[in-house]
């Protein structure tokens, strides 16, 4: 159990570490989409606000900030995802396409 404890320990900081080393938007865009099919909701916001900061279109930070807000639904933090919805329907530079 205590090796398996140390394992996560190691993986989660390893995650956080590279978290803040995207060089581009696909990379944070899927380091999000990973992190949240693997339930690690937290690191994927934080990729998900680092993808939407590194779109260099209009449909990549639709992209981003949707995904953003679907994961905040999933995880029934309601009045965020509302608050992350309300910033793309009120974003007129961003289209989903």
């Amino acid at each position: 159990m205590k090796r398996q404890s140390l394992f996560i320990g190691t993986a989660l900081a390893l995650a956080v570490f590279t978290l803040g080393a995207f060089d581009n938007y696909n990379q944070a865009f899927q380091a999000a989409r990973k992190a949240a099919g693997a339930k690690q909701y937290e690191e994927a916001f934080k990729a998900y606000e680092e993808a939407e900061k590194l779109a260099q279109t209009p449909a990549q930070q639709y992209q981003a900030a949707f995904n953003w807000a679907e994961t905040l639904r999933r995880t029934k933090r309601w009045a965020e995802a509302e608050k992350k919805m309300a910033e793309i329907v009120a974003g007129e530079k961003m289209t989903p396409t």
